[in-house]
């Protein structure tokens, strides 16, 4: 009875097979296993995981009875559509206090689409009331009107919000300055405080090459400023880096520093040479020459550098930018040199030198 059910099944489908046109399979088939699909994860799932579902228009085909999934999407629009599905998705979460699964499909949303205004707001204010990170909240807010300067909801809640970063930034520099007024009381002649600051200047030429790709450890980065030795495996280029940082740091410690004056164009041309002389002595010290471009951003032309430059050396030398903390004014100063981007390469461990 069993072979002749089995056979009995075969045959059938055989027929479907033979007579029914391939359109229908290549039009219904796929539909009718979505349907089926989603019928299944709604019946043996958690409502958590059937609320990532779609909710598809099913319109009917013509010429026949089965139900064929349409989405009302439009495929241009995709990626928003679908991020903002996700944006509520999230804010379902929140409203049955499922905050760890809200979180994650607001994050999931941000990187779907992270220009989107409605989706940067909803987040900073997921960020701000369930979180507690006003700071957060306040930046996300801030990169919604970037996008959308009209934003009213974006503009409501950072001038809301905004007082209370400023708070928050005026008490962390407080305990800086607290910090830095300890700092200062240490005797100079401490044996501790000599090994601490020798230690901290391996460290800082180690983070400033590292960021420029630098492969050498903090260990290796200390044994060739100290031995001046050459650390097996590790290329010529590498060397060179360490050696331009370490000259740079020499140079701003054993003349700028206690240089009475204001700070010039050459100032900045000259740590360039230090930093850059031992990898390129052809372009170190000279602004570039070229268009160059940074991921979808376009820096300062070439013609423009110098002027810009100039411009920004002035601004520097104001009595009202010397009044700025100087934490804020090196974040200040970092974020105007690097839109200028003056450099060929070597211009990220200049600008954080110029700081």
């Amino acid at each position: 009875m069993r072979v002749v059910n089995a056979l009995v099944f075969v045959f059938l489908w055989f027929v479907i097979f033979v007579t029914v046109p391939s359109s229908w399979f290549a039009d219904v088939f796929p539909n009718f296993v979505y349907l089926y699909k989603e019928a299944a994860m709604a019946k043996y799932m958690s409502h958590e995981v059937a609320v990532y579902l779609p909710s598809p228009e099913v319109a009917e085909a013509p010429g026949n009875d089965w139900p064929v999934v349409r989405s009302v999407v439009d495929p241009s629009l995709a990626p928003e559509s679908e991020a903002l599905a996700v944006m509520q998705a999230a804010r379902q979460f929140v409203e049955m206090g499922k905050y760890d699964k809200a979180s994650k499909l607001f994050e999931h949303a941000f990187l779907m689409h992270p220009r989107h205004p409605d989706i940067l707001t909803e987040y900073g204010l997921f960020t701000e009331k369930i979180r507690g990170d006003v700071v957060k909240a306040n930046l996300m807010y801030c990169r919604a009107l970037i996008y959308n300067p009209e934003h009213s909801r974006a503009i409501l809640h950072k001038g809301r919000t905004q007082p209370l970063v400023q708070e928050v930034d005026a008490e962390m520099l407080r305990i800086l300055d607290n910090d830095r007024i300890r700092f200062l009381g240490i005797p100079r002649g401490s044996s501790g405080l000599s090994r601490a600051m020798r230690e901290a200047y391996f460290s800082h030429i180690y983070h400033t090459v590292a960021m420029e790709g630098n492969t050498m450890s903090l260990m290796q980065t200390r044994s060739l400023l100290e031995t001046r030795l050459a650390i097996g495996g590790k290329s010529l280029l590498e060397h060179n880096e360490i050696l331009g940082m370490d000259a740079a740091l020499k140079y701003l410690n054993m003349s700028l520093v206690n240089r009475i004056g204001l700070i010039t164009v050459d100032d900045i041309l000259e740590i360039h040479r230090r930093v850059y002389g031992f990898v390129d002595p052809v372009e170190a010290g000279h602004f570039r020459r070229h268009q160059v471009y940074v991921g979808g951003f376009e820096p300062t032309p070439p013609g423009d550098i110098e002027k810009e430059m100039t411009a920004l050396i002035d601004w520097l030398n104001l009595e009202t930018t010397m009044n700025i903390h100087p934490v804020e004014l090196a974040a200040l100063l970092h974020y105007k040199f690097v839109i200028v981007h003056p450099f060929v390469d070597g211009w990220l461990s200049a600008c954080c030198y110029s700081r």
